[in-house]
């Protein structure tokens, strides 16, 4: 998880592991909710320890997150941007 407005050097902290119980695609901009709550927004991946795991970053307002062990972790799609029309896809 990133923080762009710290004003200190931790700015950002880590969440390892999560289980990923249904597939799907994300993408830059999806809401990213802690048990049914809004957290924040995907904004990157990183790819250094391809092929063992990829990082997802998800932009929030603070790092202090109330995430227990058990918590659900839901990408979706942000309301905010527009849905490609089939015209300008691909």
């Amino acid at each position: 998880i990133w923080d762009p407005a710290s004003d200190n050097d931790e700015d950002a902290a880590a969440v390892a592991f999560i289980e990923v119980t249904q597939g799907g695609n994300i993408i830059n901009g999806d809401e990213v909710r802690l048990d049914g709550e809004t957290v924040g927004n995907l904004v990157g991946f990183d790819y250094n320890h391809m092929p063992n795991h990829m990082n997802v970053v998800v932009e929030t307002k603070g790092l202090k997150l109330p995430l227990k062990l058990g918590s659900m972790v839901e990408f979706a799609p942000n309301p905010m941007l527009p849905l490609l029309d089939d015209d300008k896809c691909c």
